[in-house]
């Protein structure tokens, strides 16, 4: 399990990283690593899809434990990939909640750290205060990666969004332009 900075008691992070660190010596000895392809297209054996808080887990997805996230997430589904890293759909064990947990590999890269600091501090200052915007529900170091977890928001991404609604404003502008030619 990951420890979140939110939640937790350091007693529980201590034996988790010492147990993280014995697999990590033992993986390292054997040459296997936490982060191989065949991990990531292991099986998951409930099917289903992503809609409400009693979804499944997708097929052909990694399990949580690939992500150190076993004991506080279950993994859903993709969502998409990026140049920082990836961001999955996960369900939280402890409320059953949908969430979007984005999941950057550690080591972080060094320029990227205080483009991460400032996203992380601008989600928590400013999630809960308004409306339109989503809540940071906690960040989770585990061995291999750093997990930001958000509220999820269904409907796909925001730039998508935005795209479509320009595309409907413009065709309802030249819809608007031909209907006032062809009257004047």
């Amino acid at each position: 399990m990951g420890q979140c900075c939110s939640v937790g008691d350091a007693g529980a992070a201590r034996s988790y990283l010492s147990h993280s660190f014995e697999e990590n010596r033992s993986a390292a000895h054997s040459g296997a690593s936490p982060t191989s392809d065949e991990s990531c297209k292991s099986a998951s054996s409930a099917g289903g899809t992503a809609t409400g808080s009693g979804a499944q887990p997708r097929s052909g997805i990694p399990d949580a434990k690939h992500f150190g996230l076993e004991e506080t997430h279950v993994v859903l589904d993709v969502l998409g990939r990026g140049g920082e890293g990836s961001a999955w759909l996960m369900r939280e064990l402890k409320t059953n909640k949908l969430c979007a947990v984005k999941l950057i590999k550690r080591p972080v890269p060094k320029v990227l750290l205080p483009f991460l600091t400032q996203e992380i501090g601008i989600q928590a200052q400013l999630g809960r205060q308004h409306v339109n915007i989503i809540d940071l529900e906690g960040v989770i170091l585990t061995p291999y990666f750093l997990a930001i977890v958000l509220e999820y928001a269904a409907g796909g991404p925001l730039t998508r969004y935005i795209c479509e609604r320009a595309q409907t404003h413009r065709r309802t502008e030249k819809q608007k332009q031909k209907e006032s030619q062809s009257k004047g």
